[in-house]
């Protein structure tokens, strides 16, 4: 789930995600000019009452975050833009000075764009700071990865393999360095949009977690059975014939699969 806003700066933001915890911290995940910062909130700070009998701000703000888990689409909006207004007020200046050096953008693309490739949006580098009050005024201090509420996730295995075995041998394969990206259709912790591969543009679908994104085990299950209805096709070639179903509805075939570059790829 992803909800846009625009910073005075110029800078568009984009919520990513959300780790609510069980009420003692929590943590916001934004993107801030293609850069991903990582804000903790963490509970029972000795700052000052929001007013006389309520909590602490930064109490207040991990409930909203708590609040907004659950809530509906509208509502997430609502509540983290709450958030992000706090956290914006107390850090902006912060965040604007560790961001100004762009991500390397591919030199390529039209100069109305920033594009990147796929890599570097999936798993890009990530700042992290914390939100809590100092001397009665909400601040923001930058912190190491270890000292963020939620531990960051540094177990990826890229040569992880999936319980989904009918990868078709006669598909390529495409480092996730290869991929550029031309346009976002949506952006979270999974990306869908129009890349540049190799002189062609074509739709593509990333999960940051790979194959085993549990998201993913339905539509892997639909390709399978798209497969086996179109059969396989001949080395080299995509893989069995596009597919029109009885109400005129085009089913796109799967060209090609991404691969993390960290693996090395065999041409």
């Amino acid at each position: 789930m992803v909800n846009e806003i625009h910073c005075p700066e110029g800078f568009d933001i984009s919520v990513i995600c959300i780790n609510a915890g069980d009420g003692s911290g929590a943590d916001i995940i934004f993107e801030f000019n293609t850069r991903n910062i990582c804000v903790s909130i963490l509970a029972g700070a000795d700052g000052p009452a929001l007013s006389r009998g309520e909590t602490a701000i930064e109490d207040h703000l991990i409930n909203l975050l708590g609040q907004a888990a659950e809530a509906s689409d509208d509502e997430y909006e609502r509540t983290t833009d709450k958030v992000l207004d706090a956290i914006l007020d107390a850090g902006r200046h912060i965040f604007v000075k560790a961001v100004a050096i762009a991500p390397q953008c591919c030199t390529t693309a039209p100069t109305s764009l920033l594009v990147m490739d796929l890599h570097s949006y999936l798993y890009p580098e990530t700042l992290y700071f914390r939100l809590q009050t100092i001397a009665d005024r909400l601040t923001v201090r930058e912190i190491r990865p270890g000292e963020a509420n939620t531990l960051p996730d540094t177990d990826l295995d890229p040569e992880f393999v999936s319980d989904y075995s009918q990868i078709y041998d006669q598909l390529p394969r495409h480092s996730s360095r290869e991929l550029i990206i031309s346009e976002f259709l949506f952006k979270g912790s999974a990306v869908v949009g129009r890349v540049c591969i190799e002189g062609r543009e074509m739709l593509c679908k990333a999960h940051r977690s790979g194959l085993q994104d549990a998201s993913l085990k339905q539509e892997l299950t639909n390709l399978d059975r798209i497969r086996r209805v179109t059969g396989p096709g001949e080395a080299g070639e995509d893989v069995g014939k596009e597919l029109t179903t009885t109400n005129g509805i085009r089913v796109p075939m799967l060209h090609g699969y991404i691969t993390h570059a960290g693996i090395q790829l065999q041409r």
